[in-house]
């Protein structure tokens, strides 16, 4: 079994771990890490090790191997990138990698979360988002605040009605969101 490093505490009661392992060097934005049948979220991926989210530290001496498809985001132009649960993981995996490369205005993130009640936690702590919306409700503000450092308007749909949070049905942000020319891209 590989070692496994705590490295933060993630605001929904999971941990940040870092874990030494060859398969960094195969990680592709949109996998995850597979320790016997528990399948974890990878956050990003250094040249030789991968930060998981997990409550703790995997027991099980399975063999690690990654799984699930490369999220491939060829044309960022004009690209509402919508993630469900735990697919922000995978869209802050790539966006790690590649947000450099893309175009200030050019890609907007929609996260939307299934908890049904108050005490569903979200694994960061929302901000008020620095960028305006107008096409959304006034009240919609809550963002990730890691996208907004990045320059990317980033919106949260919470169920359980967290401040800032879209409480609605997210297809309807998504319509009022979505621009003309706009393509969507579902990340689950």
């Amino acid at each position: 079994m590989s070692a496994w490093q705590a490295l933060e505490m993630l605001a929904d009661g999971r941990q940040l771990w870092r874990v030494a392992t060859p398969l960094a060097a195969q990680f592709a934005a949109g996998q995850h890490l597979m320790v016997g049948e528990q399948r974890l979220p990878i956050l990003r991926a250094d040249a030789d090790a991968l930060n998981v989210v997990a409550l703790q530290a995997p027991t099980n001496t399975s063999p690690l191997r990654l799984a699930g498809e490369a999220l491939v985001l060829a044309d960022t132009a004009s690209l509402l990138l919508v993630t469900h649960d735990d697919g922000v993981f995978a869209a802050l995996a790539w966006l790690f990698r590649h947000r450099r490369q893309v175009p200030a205005g050019a890609l907007r993130l929609f996260a939307v979360f299934s908890g049904d009640s108050a005490e569903h936690k979200l694994p960061f702590r929302p901000q008020p988002s620095r960028y305006l919306t107008p096409m959304l409700p006034p009240y919609v503000t809550a963002a990730l605040p890691l996208l907004d450092d990045w320059q990317i308007v980033s919106r949260i749909a919470h169920p359980a009605g967290l401040p800032g949070c879209f409480e609605g049905a997210p297809e309807i942000l998504i319509a009022a969101w979505q621009r003309a020319g706009d393509r969507v891209m579902v990340i689950r």
